[in-house]
């Protein structure tokens, strides 16, 4: 599997890897955000709402970052595009 998660108009800045058997944990998580990305607070993060996304250790390390976040649009089969008629 991999990662990636950072990115600019310039392309991919950051990928990893997830070894093979491994699982993405808060921990495994944490140790793919690596600091020195993080230390001038220009990035808006956009991701799910997985289980290792949304601990309370991930959140804690963004809320000392004080990272933006782009907000997740809600889920709803009524706003699915293939719902919409073609004309």
């Amino acid at each position: 599997m991999l990662i990636v998660f950072i990115f600019d108009w310039k392309g991919i800045i950051h990928y990893e890897f997830v070894p093979h058997g491994e699982t993405v944990s808060k921990e495994f998580y944490l140790n793919v955000l690596k600091p020195e990305a993080w230390t001038n607070n220009t990035w808006m993060l956009h991701h799910d709402i997985a289980l290792a996304h949304a601990s309370l250790l991930i959140c804690e390390f963004f809320m000392k970052r004080e990272t933006t976040f782009v907000p997740q649009p809600p889920y709803s089969p009524n706003l699915a595009p293939a719902d919409f008629p073609r004309s």
